[in-house]
C-alpha cells in the first residue's frame, strides 16, 4: 500500500506541473531505444510436461507482432496509438485440457508528458480481447493499464516507477520499477522489472542479454469452460541478435530458457508447475 500511496502522490505531482515538450532533456528510457514501427516475431517452445497426476508434454508455437496506428503532438503532452497481437497455439492438451489457442489483441494508447527538469509521466492503456480465440466474444474485453514517473538524472541515466493495474485479471497489478545507463554509446544497461536487459551495439548490430519475469499472463477461457480464466506465469532468460538488412528491414533472433512455469485457473481446477523448457524466435520490423 505505501508503494501506491507514492505512486498516486507522484503521478498527481506530475500531472500538475506544467510541462514544455520541445525543451525536455535527453531521456533514456524515452529517447535512448529506437523500436520498429511493425514487427512480426514467430517463436517455438520445446515440449515439457506439465507436473499433474496425468500430466503430458506441451510444446508451443507462438505468432506476436504489430504496428504504429497514429502519433499525435499537442500542447499538453505526445499520444501515440498502435496495435499488437500475441498467438499462443498448444500441441497438446497436458492431461489437464489445456486450450488449443490463446490470443491477446489489443490497442495501445500510450500518453506522455514531459517537463523541462527531465521529469516525465507516461500513461499506457491496453484495451483488448485477451481470450481463448476459439470463443471469442466482448465478455473478453479487458482495459489494463500502467502509469509511470520517470527522471531524467542526466543524457546517459534515467529512472522509473509506475503500476501497472490489470481490471477484472486474477492478479489485479504488476509494479514497474528501475534504472536504465548509457554509459557509453555502444553500452545500454537495463535494471528494471519486470525485465532487466544488456544491450550491446557496435555499428548496425545489436546483441544482448535478458531476463523478464511474467507475472500477469492471462486469459479468459471459452463460456462452458467452469474454470473461467487461465494464466501462464514464468520467467524468462535470452540471448538475442539483431541487425539492420537494409533501410526497411531489420532482422531479430532470440534462443532462450523458460523457468518457474506455472498454470493456474481462476477456479474449478487446481493451479499446476509446468516443467522448464528452451525456446527460440525469429522476428522482422521496418520503420513503415
Amino acid at each position: 500500500m505505501r508503494i501506491s500511496r507514492f505512486l498516486f502522490v507522484a503521478t498527481l505531482l506530475a500531472a500538475t506541473q506544467s510541462f514544455a515538450q520541445p525543451s525536455a532533456p535527453y531521456c533514456q528510457i524515452l529517447d535512448g531505444t529506437e523500436e520498429p514501427a511493425w514487427t512480426i516475431k514467430l517463436g517455438y517452445t520445446t515440449a515439457a510436461k506439465i507436473k499433474a497426476p496425468e500430466g503430458h508434454d506441451v510444446s508451443v508455437w507462438s505468432l506476436a507482432g504489430g504496428g504504429g496506428l497514429y502519433y499525435w503532438r499537442t500542447s499538453v503532452g505526445d499520444f501515440d496509438l498502435s496495435g499488437a497481437y500475441d498467438v499462443s497455439v498448444f500441441d497438446g492438451s497436458g492431461g489437464i485440457n489445456m486450450p488449443d489457442r490463446l490470443a491477446a489483441l489489443r490497442l495501445n494508447l500510450a500518453y506522455v508528458a514531459r517537463n523541462v527538469n527531465g521529469t516525465a509521466l507516461k500513461v499506457d492503456v491496453y484495451p483488448g480481447i485477451y481470450s481463448d480465440l476459439s470463443d471469442l466474444s466482448l465478455k473478453d474485453f479487458y482495459i489494463p493499464f500502467q502509469a509511470l514517473a520517470i527522471q531524467a538524472f542526466n543524457p546517459q541515466i534515467s529512472g522509473l516507477i509506475g503500476l501497472a493495474i490489470y481490471p477484472g485479471f486474477d492478479r489485479w497489478f504488476d509494479p514497474r520499477f528501475g534504472i536504465r545507463a548509457a554509459p557509453s554509446e555502444d553500452w545500454r544497461v537495463d535494471l528494471m522489472y519486470p525485465e532487466s536487459r544488456v544491450t550491446y551495439r557496435p555499428e548496425s548490430i545489436e546483441l544482448y542479454a535478458s531476463l523478464r519475469h511474467n507475472a500477469v499472463n492471462e486469459f479468459r477461457l471459452k463460456e462452458s469452460d467452469e474454470r473461467g480464466s487461465i494464466a501462464l506465469r514464468d520467467t524468462r532468460a535470452a540471448l538475442g541478435a539483431g541487425w539492420q538488412l537494409n533501410d526497411l528491414l531489420k532482422v531479430n533472433v532470440e534462443l532462450g530458457y523458460i523457468f518457474g512455469r506455472e498454470v493456474e485457473f481462476d477456479h474449478k481446477a487446481p493451479d499446476q508447475d509446468w516443467r522448464n523448457a528452451t525456446y527460440f524466435s525469429v522476428g522482422i520490423g521496418g520503420p513503415i
